[in-house]
């Protein structure tokens, strides 16, 4: 049997084996964004004769796509790219006001509503995640229905511009503390700028438990 009958045979067994195409772009969904796995639908609209002809293409997208809705997917075999319009149906839970937010207000649990739907259709930076947004401040008044955007809300300040802090700076084999004035409003997971008595710019960063942190080499 010589080489080339060998590499069609070999060409043909993988084609066999290897999904549809459909399924693959499925799977690459669903492993993409596991969270939602099973709620994920994922129809491509690219007619069946501009698909890609190699068993197993590698997808990609742009770092700036959208997580759900109508994307390009790229799919790559050898040096053949081919671009499949495909439209990832997601299913999920989102949270709306259940009452009226005022501006600057704490938003917290009791003041929203679950709803179950289609995610995709709703805007960017729909709320997903209750547990990482809350505590929240409104950043503008939430009328009773509103979807809530994760761009709406902003965590509690921590730390105030112009509070007297005490900073614990650590670097190697060494930890001490000092105090100073901060010079912005941070929250957890933030950095803020401290200044010292001396004069001394210290940039700090405000842990889960308030603490002001700052590293020196």
């Amino acid at each position: 049997m010589n080489k080339s009958l060998i590499l069609f045979l070999i060409l043909l067994s993988i084609g066999a084996w290897a999904d549809p195409l459909p399924q693959q772009v499925t799977q690459f969904f669903r492993q993409r964004d596991p969270l939602y796995a099973s709620q994920t639908e994922v129809t491509v609209r690219t007619p069946a004769g501009q698909w890609p002809d190699c068993p197993a293409p590698e997808f990609s997208l742009p770092g700036n796509s959208r997580r759900w809705g109508n994307l390009t997917l790229t799919a790559q075999c050898g040096r053949s790219r081919h671009f499949l319009q495909v439209v990832v149906a997601v299913t999920g839970t989102y949270y709306v006001a259940r009452q009226r937010i005022p501006r600057g207000s704490e938003v917290t649990l009791a003041q929203l509503t679950p709803c179950q739907g289609r995610l995709d259709r709703l805007p960017a930076r729909v709320l997903l995640d209750i547990s990482s947004a809350l505590p929240a401040i409104a950043l503008q008044n939430l009328s009773p229905g509103k979807v809530i955007l994760t761009s709406l809300l902003r965590k509690p300040w921590r730390v105030r511009n112009g509070d007297n802090v005490r900073v614990i700076v650590q670097g190697p084999g060494f930890s001490a503390a000092t105090a100073g004035k901060a010079l912005n409003n941070a929250a957890t997971g933030d950095q803020v700028r401290v200044r010292t008595p001396a004069g001394q710019l210290i940039v700090a960063t405000v842990d889960d438990q308030g603490v002001l942190q700052a590293a020196t080499n």
